[in-house]
């Protein structure tokens, strides 16, 4: 098994001992023998019959051999990681001068190919030292097709049958004309044509597949997978039945009967030749075996429900800022906001005289669309820098987030250094320099005038006077944080795969208001959420960038699709922020199409 964070291959005997048989010497590219050689982020090992065992590895994207007496070799792959930032740029041809690109995942075929996965490519490493590339490309899509002509989302992990077929797990956003990720199995044959072989009906927000991340293939055809997020191992028929074997959908580490047993996080899977699949339960830190019944591994469990959100009737969705196109630079400035571009639109706010605030972070600079429509570049927009001073003249690092107080001072967080700046009334840029202002995810402000930031863990409240203090610790991650008029904190929570919506009230209770999963097992929220809004009838609504969707929540608890983002013809959205405004409607900024969209609700539930 590939120990990714301690760089190190291991080995688990019949006994259940685990010996470190390479590597854990530190990272690093150091060939040589086993005890002294070094790995960096090995993700994935195939073993080839002689015992021969070959490594993948991430973080410069090499392939590593260890022979059966201990020696470790580099075999494939030239780590350039200048070129490996751009996925156009990665090259096939002798093992050694191959590049690859976002390593993910190996397998090793019955002629002694090693293929190898990359984000959305499949490349070969033949016996005799030849990197090909079998299917995909740097262009991402959903096609199926012959070799290159074939397009892949983002690829998750691959098998190999006995005959020679490949067939692969990804996600994929290019499915339909919504802004919504797909869980997809494809099989690419001995030709390198690339065909689907099961597609989920709804996308992994409420799928039959929600978030997968592994997958093997049996001697009769049938792809056993990691269904991650629902804590099961299902098994994908010929037919394209989707059943479960092993798992009550529940969280945890109890053994038992199929139907009982618990995961947490199933992720890499590998059959032995007793026909028994061993699973890599990856938040218990442990490994897992699944034996088989006298009719193999067949149906054990039931699969986990899932469940549809309900729809708002009598939205209307028109544009309310930019163009839809990253290509303007600053330009429309001094006309309305309609007509203007943006390079990059993150955050959003309103200040005390209802004009808005925007975060344009390629642009480096904040703008500001006054009550009459027009907008004007506030402040930066100067290159990118770090410059404090007058707003004219200072320099902003792709700003990400504004938050704005009762006395109309603008916070600004940066994206690149999760730094604080301050634009004061007078037009004064300042830096926020205290030492515990680090890794800062999101800000609001209270109608005190106190600045709320969500960091890593907790979330922290800096007084007027510049005194800082702890109101929340121990969440997994914050990724967004709002305040309402009575002073009740509302953050969402990174829980994995989900997010959980969570409110402090104003004399500090503490309480859940959304859980990561509904009742019917089904992820309610991304872990992305960055956006959150409190309307004054005490509605919540959230921008939910990871499932490409805003939400309601109403004050009886009532979860709703506001609007998914795939507005005006385009196939995605990315909304990033969302405010309420005087009037009721909505504003959410879309990182993707690089406009903000004005919201009106007319109407109730579908």
């Amino acid at each position: 098994m590939a120990d990714y964070s301690n760089d190190a291959i291991r080995r688990i005997a019949r006994d259940g001992t685990v010996t470190t048989i390479a590597g854990g010497t530190g990272s690093g590219l150091r060939d040589g023998p086993a005890d002294v050689a070094q790995f960096a982020g090995p993700t994935d090992v195939a073993v080839a019959p002689d015992g021969t065992i070959y490594v993948a590895q991430a973080r410069n994207d090499h392939i590593r051999k260890i022979t059966p007496d201990g020696v470790v070799t580099t075999v494939a792959g030239n780590g350039s990681l200048e070129v490996n930032l751009d996925p156009a740029r990665a090259r096939d041809g002798p093992a050694g001068e191959a590049i690859f690109f976002q390593m993910k995942a190996i397998a090793l075929g019955p002629e002694g190919d090693l293929y190898i996965l990359e984000n959305s490519r499949i490349r070969r490493l033949s016996p005799s030292g030849w990197v090909s590339t079998v299917a995909g490309g740097p262009r991402v899509g959903f096609v199926d097709g012959r070799g290159p002509s074939a397009r892949f989302g983002s690829l998750t992990d691959i098998a190999v049958d006995a005959r020679g077929a490949l067939y692969v797990l990804e996600s994929n956003i290019w499915v339909s004309g919504r802004a919504d990720w797909y869980e997809i199995v494809r099989k690419i044959d001995a030709n390198g044509v690339v065909r689907t072989l099961f597609r989920d009906p709804l996308p992994h927000a409420g799928g039959r597949l929600a978030y997968p991340e592994a997958l093997t293939v049996g001697p009769g055809g049938d792809i056993y997978i990691s269904n991650t997020a629902h804590n099961q191992i299902v098994r994908l028929t010929p037919a394209g039945e989707v059943h479960a074997v092993a798992g009550s959908g529940e969280v945890g580490s109890g053994g038992g009967q199929y139907g009982t047993a618990e995961f947490s996080r199933p992720g890499a899977l590998a059959l032995t030749p007793e026909g028994a699949l061993i699973v890599a339960d990856q938040e218990g830190a442990t490994v897992r075996a699944i034996l088989p019944g006298p009719d193999g591994l067949r149906t054990g469990a039931q699969l986990v429900d899932v469940e549809v959100l309900p729809r708002l009737e009598g939205v209307r969705v028109t544009r309310f800022a930019g163009r839809g196109s990253s290509l303007g630079g600053l330009r429309g400035d001094g006309g309305p906001a309609d007509k203007a571009y943006f390079r990059g639109v993150r955050g959003i706010a309103l200040d005390p005289a209802g004009n808005v605030l925007v975060a344009d972070s390629d642009n480096h600079a904040v703008r500001l669309i006054s009550t009459d429509g027009t907008i004007s570049t506030f402040a930066g927009g100067n290159g990118k820098g770090v410059h404090d001073g007058p707003r004219d003249f200072a320099q902003f690092t792709w700003p990400h987030h504004v938050a704005v107080d009762a006395e109309g001072v603008i916070y600004v967080l940066e994206d690149a250094y999760r730094r604080v700046r301050s634009i004061a009334p007078d037009g004064t840029v300042s830096t926020l320099t205290d030492p515990q202002l680090t890794n800062i995810r999101s800000i609001a402000t209270e109608p005190d005038g106190s600045l709320l930031l969500a960091s890593q863990g907790r979330i922290l409240r800096r007084t007027p006077d510049g005194s800082i203090s702890t109101i929340v610790a121990g969440p997994r991650g914050v990724t967004g944080i709002a305040v309402d008029g009575e002073g009740s904190v509302f953050y969402a929570v990174d829980e994995h795969f989900a997010g959980t919506l969570k409110v402090l009230s104003a004399v500090g209770e503490a309480s859940t208001v959304l859980d990561a999963w509904s009742g019917a097992g089904r992820a309610q929220l991304s872990a992305d959420v960055t956006g959150i809004a409190v309307a004054p009838d005490g509605s919540v609504y959230l921008a939910d960038q990871g499932f490409g969707r805003l939400l309601r929540v109403d004050g009886t608890g009532t979860v709703a699709i506001v609007a998914d983002m795939a507005f005006a013809g385009s196939h995605h959205g990315s909304p990033i922020a969302v405010v309420v405004t005087p009037e009721g409607d909505l504003l959410v900024s879309d990182s993707w199409q690089d406009v903000i969209w004005k919201i009106t609700i007319d109407g109730g539930e579908e």
